[in-house]
């Protein structure tokens, strides 16, 4: 890279430039042979790019560590120098690039620590400044990456913005603190999309020099003080094309170049500084923030890059998660504590097999986690709560209706409707049935006049033509010693099979459902959706759930925050929602007039909730809330591959108490 210009760094003033570069051998449209190449033509300019005298920050998994140390061990010896000279600062990750929010705390844990040693291992050194994996964040995570000893993160700025409260624009000028609710806190660095997607543009030959410079001194402009994140994302993508989207630019120059040359002129408006520099300058301490976001969990860029594409989208994402949670269950079960085999837990639950990746690396991730799940022996599919399953129960078998009374709570099952849950209500409520079935007319405004139902499930086409099983089918009941067991198998218009079973011990029901798809058309899948019947409770709603911590936290539902969730998009059905990590979630309404607990078996399919709620429903005076949550297996985003290698059998089981 001889010949790059560098420019003279001015004294530091409070205004700083910076740049992380994220490298991921893992990328999910890279083929494993395209590595080697990868390392040459991305990541030896950028340790270049640093040894020319710009200050560079540079992130890696640590399993990317591992495949660079197999490929190219001068390399890993180059970097280390550097980090010692430095002339780069390393940022961590953890060992693998997971979806933090969407896996259970026991990973986070792993992969948070597994990633410290081996950086210890390879680089000889512990990183303080963790990149925050796709940007997927919850509250749950400040105590987690303290609890590891990492002080600083990097997230993304705008839909922290976008989501959280008591956020202003002069929060992006520099660094936070971010707290939450019992007081842990973490400094957070800003990522942030729209400066590097302009440099991508650039770099790529989209947008001309002129325009790049004119946007950063725009921002320039607005304040004196302020530290601005030229690039932070891919590694991969200059002088390289991942293969990621048809729509790729064609390499026409050496792109790497072409930011030497930028980093020049940028240099002359303000200097490169390492993020340990910034938190230097910060003498006067952070401002703080508490994490009060709208929506349980916020990721990345635009609307496409939601929660929903890594948890059911991809692939076969659903049965793959299931599986990891199997394996899960069975390192706690068993109390392995060797390395080797939590790695290899880490590398399943890495968020590249569940995007664009390539068919031959599905297949031979496929088949290696199908060898894991075959070594290991069945410890059954749910860790059992402390409930217990005795007690006297009443059954009433009507006409219309199947009515049980149990010592905790009446259930009342609807035989015309497809054994839909007409009313559940636990004794200790103070009020009235929590869920069950709203009537047609019960809303005077005519778009929410229809019937709603509870325990239900509803598939869609690609026409977005809805078919569910409201009718009559012909159950089985068998009253056990300590359960009652209602049965039934059926058809719904060849679309689609469905089982259910439904338990019913005295303290919860078990609704254990499989949907055998019959008709590819059919992408999108909710296999439970429960309606909660109006009334004033509702206006004062909160529920708690785990997003890859290991404590419940509580989240308020009002009105903003669920119409953010819509989706606008005709190719992404699902925005905001949570894949509750530990299977708890505890809904609350009221001033805890009413509670009812759905414990979701991750095991067998950890879906992804969400909640549509308007706060005031009607034309006339009396206005009443209206709130559904629903349970999704499958939904179209744009990491969705159809249903050609998805698992025909959705199974799930959840329980109501």
């Amino acid at each position: 890279m001889a010949g790059w210009e560098v420019a003279e760094t001015p004294e530091l003033n409070y205004m700083g430039l910076y740049s992380v570069y994220h490298c991921n051998l893992m990328f999910s449209s890279i083929e494993v042979e395209k590595r080697a190449e990868v390392i040459q033509k991305c990541y030896w300019p950028l340790l270049n790019l640093a040894e020319n005298g710009y200050k560079i920050s540079l992130e890696a998994s640590a399993i990317t560590l591992e495949y660079i140390l197999e490929l190219d061990k001068c390399w890993i010896e180059e970097l280390k120098k550097l980090i010692v000279e430095e002339k780069i600062e390393f940022i961590g990750s953890g060992y693998s690039q997971i979806i933090a929010p969407i896996v259970p705390h026991e990973i986070n844990s792993k992969n948070l620590r597994i990633g410290q040693e081996v950086y210890q291992k390879i680089l000889g050194m512990n990183p303080r400044i963790f990149l925050v994996n796709e940007m997927a964040f919850s509250a749950d995570l400040i105590s987690l990456y303290k609890s590891i000893g990492i002080e600083s993160i990097i997230l993304e700025w705008n839909n922290f913005y976008k989501f959280t409260s008591d956020v202003t624009r002069e929060h992006s000028f520099g660094p936070v603190k971010l707290k939450d609710k019992k007081n842990n806190s973490l400094n957070v660095f800003w990522a942030d999309t729209i400066f590097f997607q302009k440099f991508q543009r650039y770099v790529h030959g989209e947008l001309d020099r002129s325009s790049y410079l004119d946007f950063i001194n725009s921002r320039v402009k607005e304040k004196k003080d302020q530290y601005i994140p030229v690039y932070t994302s891919d590694a991969e993508i200059f002088d390289f094309r991942p293969g990621r989207y048809k729509t790729e630019n064609s390499l026409s120059v050496n792109e790497w170049e072409a930011i030497a040359k930028l980093y020049a002129d940028l240099k002359k408006i303000s200097p490169f500084v390492f993020l340990t520099d910034i938190l230097k300058e910060c003498v006067h301490g952070l401002p703080e923030l508490y994490f009060s976001s709208l929506i349980p969990i916020q990721v990345k860029k635009q609307d496409k890059y939601n929660i929903f594409r890594w948890a059911v989208g991809g692939r076969n994402n659903l049965k793959v998660n299931s599986s990891c949670y199997k394996i899960l269950a069975h390192c706690l079960a068993n109390k392995i504590t060797d390395d080797l085999s939590w790695k290899e837990l880490l590398f399943y639950w890495s968020s590249d097999f569940r995007t664009h990746i390539t068919q031959s690396r599905y297949q031979d991730f496929e088949s290696r986690i199908a060898k894991t799940l075959d070594s290991i022996r069945s410890d059954g599919s749910q860790k059992e709560n402390a409930i217990k399953a005795g007690g006297k129960m009443v059954v009433q078998v009507k006409e219309n209706t199947i009515e049980i009374s149990t010592g905790h709570f009446d259930l009342k099952i609807n035989r015309n409707k497809g054994l839909s849950i007409e009313s559940f209500q636990r004794k200790s409520d103070k009020k009235n049935a929590i869920i069950g079935r709203i009537e047609h007319g019960t809303y005077d405004d005519i778009s929410y006049s229809n019937d709603y139902f509870s325990g239900h499930a509803i598939c869609y086409d690609n026409e977005r033509k809805q078919y569910t099983h409201l009718f009559k089918r012909n159950e089985t009941i068998k009253e056990l010693e300590n359960c009652i067991v209602i049965t039934a198998n059926n058809s719904c218009n060849d679309k689609f099979i469905i089982e259910d079973v439904i338990t019913v011990f005295d303290q919860y029901v078990e609704l254990h459902r499989i949907i055998k798809v019959l008709d590819l058309s059919l992408n999108i899948v909710h296999p439970f959706i429960f309606t909660f019947l109006p009334d004033d409770r509702l206006r004062n709603f909160h529920y708690q759930t785990t997003c890859g911590g290991d404590k419940l936290h509580d989240y308020c539902l009002s009105q903003s925050a669920v119409q953010i969730q819509q989706t606008k998009h005709l190719t992404i059905t699902a925005l905001n929602g949570f894949s509750p990590t530990s299977g708890i979630l505890s809904v609350i309404t009221g001033n805890d007039e009413g509670h009812i607990r759905f414990e979701i078996d991750n095991t067998a399919s950890p879906l992804v909730a969400s909640f549509q709620y308007e706060d005031e429903v009607g034309i006339g005076k009396e206005k009443m809330p209206f709130c559904r949550l629903v349970f999704s297996a499958q939904e179209i985003n744009d990491a969705y591959k159809g249903n050609t290698d998805r698992s025909k059998n959705i199974e799930s089981r959840i329980r109501i108490y």
